[in-house]
């Protein structure tokens, strides 16, 4: 079993995405409009999130002048992530489930 895509169905079941970002070889996980404003969510089956998986959102944020996204993981403490003037906020799966992308 692929742990990458089960994480990955249990979020976009859970918060209800269906659309995602592709351009040139690129790829962010999913894409959530919420108040006008477009949340890019990476979701990461490691223990750890490493900023230089997160390039391809990066871009994504510059390109579209995004100022936060999220990456969803297996951890338990929520942390934030500076990469070059954009920040992203990791969730916890556990506290996704319990309170959705507001909680801290």
């Amino acid at each position: 079993m692929d742990k990458g895509r089960l994480l990955e169905s249990i979020v976009a079941s859970l918060l209800g995405l269906e659309y995602y970002w592709r351009e040139g070889g690129k790829e962010v996980d999913f894409l959530l409009r919420r108040d006008g404003k477009i949340i890019p969510i990476e979701v990461k089956a490691k223990e750890e999130v490493d900023a230089n998986e997160l390039k391809n959102m990066k871009c994504l944020m510059k390109k579209f002048g995004v100022e936060r996204g999220r990456v969803v993981y297996p951890e338990k403490e929520i942390e934030m992530i500076e990469l070059g003037g954009v920040m992203v906020e990791c969730v916890p799966l556990v506290k996704l489930c319990l309170y959705g992308l507001t909680a801290r």
